[in-house]
């Protein structure tokens, strides 16, 4: 049986890039937890993404977005943003 990660890799790309792109990654390396608690507009455009990350990430996985985003920072140019 196909996995969600094959059978789902463009449109977790997807969730993944929209993870970047609100969190500003682009343009800095790094956030604060406590500005993002802090932030509701940011925390709400962050928990629009949980509907569409339970359907195209498998449960166990939750926790591989974390470590897919820390593989491609650990292996970029830290000048660039973790190469996306």
């Amino acid at each position: 049986m196909p996995t969600k990660q094959s059978l789902y890799a463009k449109e977790q790309e997807q969730i993944i890039q929209s993870l970047i792109d609100i969190l500003d990654l682009h343009n800095r390396s790094s956030f604060i937890r406590y500005h993002l608690d802090r932030d509701n507009q940011l925390i709400a455009r962050v928990m629009s993404l949980v509907p569409s990350i339970r359907l195209y990430f498998a449960s166990s996985a939750i926790s591989g977005i974390a470590i897919i985003f820390l593989q491609r920072c650990l292996h970029s140019d830290p000048r660039e943003t973790c190469g996306f």
